[in-house]
């Protein structure tokens, strides 16, 4: 075999070699390190996109939650006088609370008390890793124990969450039983899949290079990316869900929507807006609040 052939053969094996370690390394890395928005941030760009409703900014007060491995957790609530019904909201990846106000508001002005807090390594809470969903819902655990902690065991919780926000919303089903409702804005319910379908996009074939990542962030970080699921346990979900979904989302497929319409065994309703993900309440702000309002009103007559 000539020697310019080898040299060639050699070059080819390095480049590709070189991709498979590196793909995998950078979408391992770029997953579990959100773009770390400040609260000032997402405000200013929430009002400038998307939503700004004008409130009594005194109503906040703030709260932080100390999780079991010392973590601190910042947040902050709004209390509406003699009610005993909170909702607490989980805000998307790479945002932070600021992101849900707008849609805590709607639980405010409909009788709801209301908890606001930054995911890990997101807002006011120091840099940490990203897990798309799994430590994530056990902080929300532990953060719903502390409000009935705080504000009375006999308080309900609901929870609202919009993309890896809702993800952690129905994670967090894994640990608890006593939820009353989930609103589950354009989550996922593996976000492998959600990765898999995002390297695609990129023309690569995801159904090697996601598992790869995955890998790869085992390694790094002792989370693998199948981590992030509640596929396996959708059917034993008991807690009244409104899923809402964007029919042109290009973050998250509408397709979650309809695994989980299909197979969930709890009183749920789909709801579907022609809209980009994370955009329906931008979009179709009466009809997003009053689906909301009757998903309540239909809790509280049964």
């Amino acid at each position: 075999m000539p020697w310019y052939v080898i040299v060639i053969i050699v070059f080819v094996a390095s480049v590709i070699l070189s991709v498979f370690i590196s793909l995998p390394l950078y979408l391992a890395i770029k997953t579990t390190h959100p773009l770390h928005l400040s609260r000032e941030e997402v405000t200013s760009l929430w009002k400038e996109k998307r939503f700004a409703s004008e409130y009594d900014k005194t109503l906040r007060k703030d709260i932080t939650f100390t999780m079991d491995d010392g973590y601190i957790i910042h947040g902050d609530y709004m209390l509406y006088p003699g009610s005993k019904k909170f909702v607490i909201c989980c805000h998307g990846y790479s945002v932070n609370r600021e992101a849900e106000l707008e849609y805590g508001l709607i639980f405010y002005r409909l009788g709801y008390n209301v908890v606001l807090f930054d995911e890990r390594g997101h807002g006011d809470n120091e840099q940490f890793i990203s897990t798309m969903g799994y430590l994530e819902s056990k902080d929300l655990n532990q953060i719903i124990d502390q409000v009935k902690d705080k504000f009375g065991l006999d308080s309900s919780i609901g929870l609202h969450g919009v993309s890896m926000g809702a993800a952690v919303s129905l994670f967090v089903t894994k640990y608890r039983k006593d939820i009353e409702f989930i609103i589950e804005d354009c989550g996922y319910v593996n976000f492998k899949n959600v990765l898999t379908m995002q390297v695609n996009k990129g023309h690569l074939p995801g159904v090697i290079f996601a598992p790869l990542a995955s890998f790869t962030s085992k390694l790094l970080y002792k989370f693998s990316f199948k981590d992030a699921s509640i596929e396996p346990d959708l059917e034993k979900i008991d807690v009244p869900m409104l899923i809402i979904h964007g029919d042109i989302d290009e973050s998250v497929p509408v397709k979650n929507a309809y695994i989980l319409n299909e197979r969930l065994n709890c009183k749920h309703k789909m709801v579907l807006y022609h809209s980009k993900h994370a955009n329906a309440l931008t979009d179709y702000r009466s009809e997003y609040e009053k689906e909301v309002e009757d998903f309540l009103a239909s809790l509280n007559s049964d």
